[in-house]
């Protein structure tokens, strides 16, 4: 279970910035192979493998003619539709307060009231705030003021900035003979070491999200409550002998 500060969605907290779980994994995912090869081997695995998904992915931006990334521009030419059918009431103009009704469907789902702050970039639906990309809501107010929906667009969703990401390249490693001594040694951790009885289960090395703190309560499997456990849960249920 992740600590408290790695939950960012759902505590309200704005992901933008934070190098999440999923993320790491992701980079571990890659460079999946690497593990308990002698460092020469290590070494060339990893880079190589940079190397050959760094040209993969280079090509998409190349090739990419609209103002932002194929999926970020599908995203928001879904929100840009659905602004369309929204229903606007300007509150202040200079302030850049307005109300947005969501269109009612047949399913009873919509008719949703939200508030936007044009100036400060806020909606009360939290994806603007939370993602730097405007919602639905905010584009029907860009819309109804006349101005560019890609100025109100942070420019790291632009295709203008993908492309800067792929400017650079890597050169190719030199020939061991050639590398300098380096003047330092890897120390390793021996606290991180499998050194218990019988086969090990798992080839994951345990971090610091992976370490429980003594002074954190307990919480019970079923509820994730703290102060209790599974065995006198509320949400148990009950168990009948056989007869």
């Amino acid at each position: 279970m992740a600590n408290l500060e790695e939950w960012k969605e759902p505590l309200g907290y704005h992901r933008w910035g934070s190098l999440t779980t999923n993320i790491s994994e992701s980079m571990n995912n890659a460079l999946r192979g690497a593990r308990q090869l002698p460092i020469r081997a290590c070494i060339d695995l990893t880079f190589n493998r940079t190397v050959q998904l760094f040209r993969k992915h280079s090509d998409a931006p190349m090739n990419c003619n609209t103002p932002l990334p194929s999926r970020m521009w599908c995203l928001f030419r879904k929100r840009d539709t659905s602004a369309q059918s929204h229903t606007l009431t300007e509150f202040n103009y200079n302030e850049g307060v307005y109300r947005i009704v969501t269109k009612l469907r047949i399913n009873e789902n919509g008719g949703n009231t939200h508030t936007v702050s044009y100036y400060q970039h806020t909606c009360t639906c939290g994806k603007w705030q939370m993602e730097r990309f405007p919602c639905s809501h905010a584009l029907a107010v860009c819309r109804f003021r006349g101005d560019n929906p890609f100025s109100i667009i942070n420019h790291v969703y632009t295709t203008v900035t993908y492309k800067q990401q792929y400017n650079d390249g890597f050169s190719p490693l030199p020939h061991v003979d050639y590398w300098l001594e380096a003047d330092w040694s890897i120390q390793p951790d021996n606290s991180k070491c499998a050194a218990g009885r019988g086969r090990r289960h798992a080839n994951r090395f345990r971090n610091e999200m992976d370490v429980c703190h003594r002074d954190e309560p307990r919480k019970c499997g079923l509820c994730h409550q703290p102060g209790h456990n599974r065995r006198n849960c509320s949400n148990s249920q009950p168990r009948f002998n056989a007869m």
